[in-house]
């Protein structure tokens, strides 16, 4: 089960995720990863990394991003929670 943190159910009614949500999520090697939701596609969600997104946004356009099944996502936060999210032991969280 995904834990959700400061976001209302109807934010992402039926697992639907919008551009900017911050996500955490597995990779293959087991590390967690704090990234930005591009966009979803239904089955997986494209994530990217925050200095990505932030350029992405200011320049128009797509950033460099990867796809991500949503099962493998841990954990929801929402952008007011952004900058408190930082776990008080990052030792698996790779940025």
């Amino acid at each position: 089960m995904v834990e959700r943190k400061g976001m209302a159910q109807t934010d992402t009614a039926a697992n639907g995720f919008k551009r900017g949500d911050l996500v955490v999520v597995t990779d293959y090697s087991g590390n967690r990863l704090r990234r930005r939701v591009w966009a979803d596609s239904g089955d997986g969600i494209a994530i990217c990394r925050e200095d990505d997104y932030e350029r992405a946004l200011v320049a128009g356009v797509e950033p460099l991003y990867a796809g991500f099944p949503k099962d493998a996502i841990v954990e929801v936060l929402s952008a007011d929670l952004a900058a408190e999210s930082r776990p008080a032991a990052p030792s698996k969280l790779v940025e």
